[in-house]
């Protein structure tokens, strides 16, 4: 029995230095300590419009207001950091593309930047799925393409999606114990394929 107790109190020490995971609709925690900022464009033929889950994002201080732009076809997302930690946020944003689109993909239109390095930034990347199961994996059922936010710039995705849908986009960062800093990257459709 002795025995028995100090097992299970060596597993709750450790459960409690590791940290909580923290599962709201549709944002997934592991000691949130970053924001985000997104800009993002309201000129056809494809379209980034805020995702449901970003406002709840923003009411739990993880992201911040919620701006659009004119200027590119691209959607430009900031990440602050004041210690570490692990966010998944299911709809970020939308991706909605016009009956004229038949596939299209995604790349890199400025690479990652900033005051994070390549030791505390050790994943960035976004996943557009579609359907009603968020995807736990680059492989998950629904996912059409996933893109590595840490890449060069104009660095493409591999697989392609379907117009004529809404795509969201979820994003995956985390972040090294200790990291502080920020860093900005922004995503744009690429090899657009016209019905």
């Amino acid at each position: 029995m002795r025995l028995r107790g100090l097992t299970l109190g060596t597993l709750l020490l450790a459960i409690s230095i590791v940290g909580p995971v923290v599962a709201y609709a549709g944002i997934s925690v592991i000691y949130p300590k970053a924001t985000h900022s997104v800009n993002v464009n309201t000129s056809p033929q494809i379209t980034f419009a805020q995702g449901s889950d970003y406002s709840t994002a923003n009411t739990l201080g993880f992201a911040s207001a919620f701006t659009l732009t004119d200027n590119s076809a691209a959607f430009t997302m900031t990440l602050s950091s004041l210690s570490g930690g692990s966010i998944t946020i299911d709809k970020y944003v939308h991706l909605v593309a016009t009956s004229a689109i038949s596939t299209f993909k995604v790349q890199v239109a400025t690479a990652a930047s900033g005051t994070l390095d390549a030791t505390e930034l050790e994943v960035l990347k976004v996943r557009l799925w579609t359907g009603g199961t968020a995807p736990t994996a680059d492989g998950s059922s629904g996912v059409c393409a996933v893109l590595d936010l840490e890449s060069a710039v104009d660095t493409e995705s591999a697989a392609t999606c379907n117009g004529n849908q809404t795509v969201y986009v979820q994003v995956v960062f985390q972040l090294a114990t200790g990291s502080a800093g920020t860093s900005t990257v922004a995503v744009r459709p690429s090899s657009i394929v016209f019905a």
